[in-house]
């Protein structure tokens, strides 16, 4: 037990050192469009702007977590008198936006290194502790996924949502139990919330559900949206508009 905990540990240092290494490529410019798009869209919260960063991009949660990160920096900043009010903080992000792209990045590091623990958890769960450390290896060496965590996009955000989402689906198939429906739904919604292409994960859910139904020789003729599945879609439903507020406020 100790050695597989010891050699995760090393496997999570590791990627550390790989996401955190060039994280500052670039700044302080910033010559990424989608990077631009999310960190002023988050920005621009402050003024009401409930809005998707973009017209064609309209899964937004994102930039909702970094407007809340963003507001902690202030009041911190606030504390230690480094900003005076609101307007000081908008001349400094107008200044130094290099410091706000870099926090923005550090939620991706973060993301990232949750991601790895929990598909550790995944593969454990359906597999064995050898396989749950060659995948955590795997994932946290990958290239384009130390690629994306040094961005300020939100990929490696609704991939640990996603991932997420499927920790609570493999429980789904050994144990059927309507909590597991219910965080599968609310992962999902999150992950949704970022990229609408996440919105595939909920075949994975349909199908965890007649694998367990199967697997315990229960009857497959009932109607397909039975109720652990009707609280999964509510789940997910209910998750995804919280998260899109614009969707409520901005309704024709």
């Amino acid at each position: 037990m100790f050695r597989n905990y010891f050699l995760l540990s090393v496997i999570i240092s590791f990627s550390f050192c790989l996401q955190i290494y060039g994280i500052n490529h670039g700044l302080p410019h910033h010559f990424d469009h989608d990077e631009s798009l999310i960190v002023e869209s988050a920005m621009r919260t402050g003024l009401g702007d409930f809005s998707p960063p973009h017209s064609g991009w309209p899964a937004s949660l994102h930039k909702y977590v970094l407007f809340l990160i963003y507001g902690i920096y202030f009041i911190a900043g606030k504390l230690l008198g480094i900003f005076s009010d609101v307007n000081d903080f908008s001349k400094y992000f107008l200044l130094e936006p290099g410091t706000f792209y870099f926090i923005a990045r550090l939620v991706s590091v973060f993301s990232g290194i949750v991601a790895i623990l929990v598909i550790y958890l995944i593969s454990n769960k359906l597999y064995n502790k050898k396989i749950a450390l060659l995948s955590s290896l795997l994932l946290c060496a990958t290239f384009t996924f130390i690629d994306l965590c040094h961005s300020a996009k939100q990929d490696v955000t609704m991939v640990l949502f996603l991932l997420l989402s499927f920790l609570s689906i493999s429980l789904i198939t050994k144990t059927g139990l309507k909590k597991y429906y219910i965080l599968a739904g609310v992962f999902a919604g999150l992950a949704i919330s970022e990229k609408y292409n996440a919105g595939f994960v909920v075949i994975p859910i349909i199908t965890s559900h007649y694998i367990w139904k199967s697997i315990n020789r229960e009857s497959l003729k009932r109607p397909i949206l039975e109720n652990n599945l009707f609280m999964a879609f509510l789940a997910l439903g209910i998750t995804f508009v919280l998260c899109n507020p614009y969707l409520i406020v901005n309704a024709e």
